[in-house]
């Protein structure tokens, strides 16, 4: 975790949003795929988040979200972050994003029922 924690401050003192943006997934993606560590990554992710830019960027990092919510069966986070891809959507998100948003869903109903 100090790599990850170093990366960080370094991206921020001397690089860009970007740099930040991509240290911080890097962390969150350990936490999630290595450590899964399910709720501290959810902070990562929601980290990058707030300092992404782009609806399609966004929802990517949504859909990291959506799929720690379909494992833990946390229904009431998984329909907050669809409605909020939903909106990423309608700000202009490209047609790939779109079509996997449907299979989230649907897969998501899946479960439901």
């Amino acid at each position: 975790m100090k790599k990850f924690n170093k990366k960080i401050e370094e991206a921020k003192e001397r690089e860009g949003e970007i740099e930040v943006r991509d240290a911080v997934l890097d962390k969150a993606d350990f936490l999630k795929h290595e450590a899964r560590d399910y709720p501290e990554a959810e902070k990562f992710y929601r980290e990058a988040l707030t300092i992404s830019g782009g609806a399609s960027r966004k929802m990517e990092i949504l859909f990291e979200i959506i799929q720690m919510n379909l494992e833990k069966y946390d229904m009431d986070a998984l329909k907050k972050d669809v409605a909020t891809c939903k909106q990423l959507v309608e700000e202009g998100a490209d047609w790939d994003k779109k079509n996997k948003l449907k299979a989230w869903q649907l897969y998501s109903l899946v479960l439901v029922y």
